[in-house]
């Protein structure tokens, strides 16, 4: 696994599918919180075998940006 930096500069570092643990530390809060994001369906996500939630970096940019799921 690539070793995350303190801080995100750049969007070009982030992978296009992150899991979440890595969109919890980029939105700077806990994996919990974005799992009931997604359950919520304010961040557009999808599951991998039922179980991992994944988000594709577009969507994960179109939450921080404009607050809400991308179209």
């Amino acid at each position: 696994m690539v070793r995350k930096k303190e801080f995100l500069y750049n969007w070009d570092d982030v992978p296009v599918i992150v899991d979440l643990p890595y969109a919890a530390w980029v939105l700077g809060v806990t994996p919990e919180t974005v799992r009931k994001e997604c359950c919520r369906g304010n961040i557009k996500a999808f599951k991998v075998a039922d179980v991992y939630w994944r988000i594709r970096k577009d969507d994960l940019m179109a939450y921080t940006m404009g607050g809400g799921v991308s179209k």
